[in-house]
């Protein structure tokens, strides 16, 4: 796994998102200027990236996966959990990946 950026809100991450096309999101919900919520709404559907919600908050996890979250994590998120949670969203995103490299 590769971090390749990060951002300080919402709307910043939105941006990141757009200019890096990553294939894993960690996604804070309370951020400024833009909740992750938001984020989460705006990206809709889409099968990537995946995003994985890491916060303090329990209160938002069914929102939060009905907006398209793969996962919820709570804090403070322990080494094996976080770790389930990536391998999980990387089987999740090996169909994806093969179609998109598929025969042209």
């Amino acid at each position: 796994m590769e971090i390749t950026g990060e951002a300080a809100n919402g709307a910043e991450a939105l941006s990141q998102i757009a200019a890096l096309a990553p294939d894993l999101v960690l996604l804070d919900l309370q951020m400024p200027v833009m909740t992750g919520l938001d984020v989460l709404r705006r990206l809709g559907n889409a099968a990537l990236p995946v995003v994985i919600v890491v916060t303090a908050y329990n209160q938002y996890v069914r929102e939060a996966l009905d907006c398209g979250a793969a996962d919820y994590l709570m804090r403070p998120v322990h080494a094996l959990r976080l770790q389930r949670a990536v391998e999980d969203a990387r089987l999740r995103m090996q169909p994806i990946l093969r179609a998109l490299d598929g025969p042209a």
